[in-house]
């Protein structure tokens, strides 16, 4: 009789642990859900590309990854019709898959190319500043984090992205552009 309780807990503790995502989870897509009403759809692409698709009425973003970190490119569709003057491609010196991730503290500078739709490729300087790994609390779940601080310098322009990268799920989630304050992460579920 006493293993019936036992057995009950077991099943308990196992679906709630089973509820924090994981990186497998990638593949159905991860819905993130911030402070600021914003919600992503992350999912697996092709070639270690992370996808990541945010709606806003019939209006949708999407970003290509490169490793879950790297913004390589973003397409707009409008109306249902992808909107390709509204995007960009960024490409690197070294294979998307070669691009560094992080351990730890420590910095990546990279002279890379911006393009614009429909004008031809034009250089940009990036600068990443990698932090310490954190226990980022998300619901009941704790994931691990490091603070990705991106800085572009292009023809004059000067972009800012910080990001919490989870190297355990393999993407990562905005955090501000341009010196905005922070955004919190309130939800990270399995679509």
């Amino acid at each position: 009789m006493r293993l019936v309780p036992l057995v009950a807990a077991s099943v308990l503790m196992a679906s709630s642990a089973s509820a924090c995502v994981v990186a497998e989870d990638l593949r159905k897509g991860v819905a993130v859900t911030y402070a600021d009403g914003r919600t992503e759809l992350h999912r697996r692409g092709a070639a270690g590309m992370v996808l990541i698709e945010e709606t806003s009425g019939e209006d949708v973003t999407r970003w290509t990854l490169a490793r879950g970190l790297y913004y390589v490119g973003m397409t707009r569709i409008v109306a249902g019709r992808e909107v390709s003057e509204l995007g960009y491609a960024i490409s690197y010196p070294v294979d998307a898959n070669d691009l560094p991730l992080p351990d730890g503290p420590g910095a990546w500078e990279v002279e890379s190319k911006l393009t614009l739709p429909p004008d031809p490729p034009i250089g940009q300087k990036e600068r990443y500043r990698f932090g310490s790994a954190i226990d980022l609390p998300v619901g009941d779940c704790t994931y691990r984090a490091i603070r990705v601080d991106s800085e572009t310098w292009l023809s004059g322009d000067y972009t800012t992205l910080s990001l919490h990268y989870l190297p355990d799920l393999g993407t990562s989630l905005l955090l501000n552009v341009d010196g905005s304050p922070d955004v919190d992460v309130i939800g990270i579920e399995a679509g």
